[in-house]
C-alpha cells in the first residue's frame, strides 16, 4: 500500500511542478512535454517538443517535433554584440588588421 501511495504522490507531484515554468512569460504548445526540473524563461516552444529534465532555456524560440537532452542550457549568457565574434581567439584574418 505505501508503494501505491508514493507512486502516486510522485505522479501528481510531477503534474503539480510541470506547469511552473508557465509562470516566466513563455508560449508553449499543448502538444509538447517539459519534464518537471526543467527552467524556461521567455521562450516560444512549437508543436510535439520534447524538454528533459534539469534544462535551462532563456529567450528561446523553438519550432516543432525538436527535443532538447537533459542538462542543456541554452541562451543562459549575454555577450557583446559588437564584436564580430564571440571567440577569444580571432580568426588569422582579423589579426593581421
Amino acid at each position: 500500500m505505501y508503494r501505491k501511495v508514493k507512486e502516486i504522490a510522485k505522479v501528481l507531484g510531477n503534474i503539480i511542478k510541470q506547469p511552473k515554468f508557465l509562470l516566466h512569460h513563455n508560449k508553449v504548445s499543448k502538444t509538447s512535454f517539459i519534464r518537471a526540473g526543467a527552467e524556461l524563461s521567455y521562450c516560444t516552444i512549437g508543436m510535439y517538443c520534447y524538454i528533459n529534465t534539469n534544462t535551462g532555456l532563456n529567450c528561446v524560440e523553438m519550432g516543432n517535433y525538436c527535443s532538447v537532452a537533459g542538462l542543456v542550457i541554452i541562451g543562459g549568457m549575454e555577450h557583446d554584440i559588437e564584436n564580430i565574434s564571440t571567440s577569444i581567439k580571432l580568426s588569422p584574418a582579423l589579426e593581421s588588421r
